[in-house]
């Protein structure tokens, strides 16, 4: 997925910039506060992500032909799949009934 790839990035931006500050001899100081100012990029961009994840997994399944067909609670991908398949038999036979 894209949104991995450019964590990736990131990451390795940060981890490069990091060791360029490190061997360019600045003040310790001044290391710690571009250190606390990227760190704080990164939390937002992972609040970012996190606050947005859900919606660009459904976006993609939705362009790959998913549709939304309900919402269920279960304990696992078995037991919904049950769920959704007995809803699924009683709507059809109730529609058939009437």
């Amino acid at each position: 997925m894209v949104v991995g790839g450019v964590f990736v990035g990131l990451i390795a931006f940060m981890v490069v910039f990091d060791i360029i500050l490190v061997e360019s001899g600045i003040s310790y100081d001044a290391y710690l506060a571009i250190d606390m100012l990227l760190n704080l990029v990164g939390i937002g961009i992972a609040i970012f992500v996190g606050m947005r994840g859900n919606s660009w997994v459904e976006d993609n399944l939705r362009k790959k032909g998913y549709t939304d067909v309900g919402r269920l609670e279960a304990v696992n991908n078995d037991h919904a799949i049950s769920e959704f398949v007995n809803q699924q038999g009683q709507s059809n036979s109730s529609v058939t009934q009437a």
